[in-house]
């Protein structure tokens, strides 16, 4: 798997033989009541396009069940602004779910290894740390 940043978008792809799958999400910090964004993109309009939300949709039951699951194991209180994911992707049962466990995974590691204190370095690469918010 691969990981990205665009923006405020955090991407993961996956690429197995001739089938990709990309998700990217937008999270909070904190539990989110609000809806979350649906957009779609795909080779032939790679533009993000908004569609309606569906709590039935397995997409947006993966992804959210993910961050819950997510949020339960670290004890983190992500919530779900947006969801970017590419149409042209081929169905498969339960890969979002995989994909955003893995960015979240990622993510959090991640805030672990930029959130050393200065008191535990020798000073030299401190110019080097930064600080994910």
């Amino acid at each position: 798997m691969q990981f990205a940043k665009h923006g405020d978008l955090d991407l993961v792809t996956r690429i197995s033989g001739p089938s990709h799958h990309l998700l990217g999400l937008v999270l909070s910090p904190v539990f989110r009541s609000e809806t979350p964004i649906i957009e779609r993109v795909s080779f032939t309009h790679p533009k993000p396009e908004v569609e309606p939300f569906d709590p039935e949709n397995s997409l947006c039951r993966d992804v959210l069940t993910a961050v819950h699951d997510a949020n339960a194991r670290w004890g983190t209180h992500f919530g779900v602004a947006t969801i970017r994911y590419c149409a042209d992707d081929p169905p498969s049962v339960g890969i979002y779910r995989r994909l955003a466990q893995a960015l979240i995974e990622h993510l959090i590691s991640e805030q672990e290894a930029t959130t050393l204190n200065y008191e535990q370095t020798d000073g030299r690469n401190d110019h080097l740390l930064s600080k994910r918010v």
